[in-house]
C-alpha cells in the first residue's frame, strides 16, 4: 500500500509542478509578444527607394524611432511583386533589411542585405521591433 501512496503523492506534486511551469511561461512568451508589437508600432518607415551600387539594385530609405526606449532589433520586410520581364517567379519572395540600436527620435538609413532586379517593382510590408 505504501508504494502506492508514494507514486500517488508523486504524481500529484509533477501535476502541480507542471502547470506552475506551464503557467509561467505562457505569461513570460505573452509579456514578449506583447511587447514586440509595442515596440514595432514605434518604428516607422521615413520613406524608401532603390539605389544602384555597384552594379546592383537595393532597396535603401530610413526608419524612425518613436519609441521611448532603445530598440535593439529591427526587420524591415519588402514583398517583391513578379515583374512581367523577370526571368524568375518571386512571386512571395521578400527583400530584408535590418537595423540594430536605434535610439529613442534617432532617425536611421538602413539597406537590403541582397540586391533585387534593376526592374522588379515591390512594396512595404512590415516592421518587426525585438
Amino acid at each position: 500500500m505504501r508504494p502506492i501512496r508514494l507514486f500517488a503523492l508523486g504524481l500529484i506534486a509533477f501535476i502541480a509542478f507542471r502547470t506552475v511551469v506551464h503557467n509561467t511561461f505562457r505569461k513570460l512568451v505573452t509579456g514578449a509578444a506583447t511587447a514586440s508589437e509595442r515596440r514595432s508600432a514605434c518604428i516607422v518607415m521615413a520613406g524608401n527607394t532603390t539605389r544602384d551600387e555597384e552594379g546592383a539594385t537595393y532597396i535603401v530609405g530610413q526608419i524612425r524611432n518613436d519609441c521611448d526606449q532603445t530598440i535593439n532589433d529591427v526587420t524591415i520586410s519588402f514583398q517583391l511583386d513578379p515583374g512581367p520581364e523577370s526571368r524568375f517567379n518571386t512571386s512571395g519572395a521578400y527583400a530584408i533589411a535590418y537595423s540594430r540600436d536605434v535610439r529613442p527620435g534617432e532617425t536611421r538609413p538602413f539597406k537590403t542585405v541582397v540586391p533585387i532586379g534593376r526592374k522588379t517593382t515591390y512594396h512595404f510590408s512590415k516592421i518587426r521591433a525585438y
